[in-house]
């Protein structure tokens, strides 16, 4: 809607401050367009959102939830309900997989790649998971049978929903960590800082 150039023919229209119903145009699309998420996905649901918040923070009759969860940051929440506190770049690489499987064989990049991750910071290894998995930090109890696909490409991409990583060949590895390195600061650079 916000890149229409006559939203006017759409005959939308939404509540303003008094009440009044006013018609969408090109000038006030972006209000419309606010006012409807905030009504489709806030106000009809208030009182489910308000009941939900209110069971979240009556778990525990004896502790206070909310001061409970006050002494965590986004950080700190996440590794305490999801997984370890440090993480192993060795868990990381074996639950590595190259697709297909020749290149694994003919190619230096998933040689590459491992050292790659062996010489990351945690910072770097939280960075990566993000990439490529969506994840924190390494899940308790490790990856298991869930694999990270590290996929040959003419590409740096990451597929975080299917724990996949698309990846060109590299003839040097300072090339395939100049190029990582630039790929895991545009995840930080999207919002998935752990800061």
């Amino acid at each position: 809607m916000l890149t229409e150039p006559d939203v006017s023919t759409w005959c939308l229209s939404f509540p303003n401050e008094d009440g009044d119903l006013i018609d969408v145009t090109a000038g006030n699309a972006a209000q419309y367009v606010e006012w409807h998420v905030n009504d489709k996905l806030l106000k009809c649901r208030e009182k489910q959102l308000a009941a939900l918040k209110t069971g979240f923070f009556a778990v525990d009759s004896v502790c206070d939830m909310r001061t409970f969860l006050s002494v965590f940051n986004a950080s700190d929440l996440m590794l305490a309900l999801g997984g370890e506190p440090t993480i192993d770049s060795r868990l990381i690489v074996r639950a590595l997989t190259f697709h297909p499987k020749s290149w694994k064989v003919s190619g230096r990049t998933p040689r590459y790649i491992k050292r790659f991750l062996s010489e990351l910071s945690l910072h770097g290894l939280r960075q990566f998971l993000r990439l490529t998995t969506s994840l924190f930090t390494v899940p308790y109890g490790g990856f298991k049978k869930k694999r990270i696909v590290i996929q040959q490409s003419n590409r740096i991409f990451g597929h975080s929903c299917s724990f996949a990583l698309e990846l060109p060949e590299f003839d040097r590895y300072e090339d395939l960590r100049k190029s990582l390195l630039q790929a895991l600061a545009q995840v930080e650079a999207a919002g998935f800082s752990d800061r």
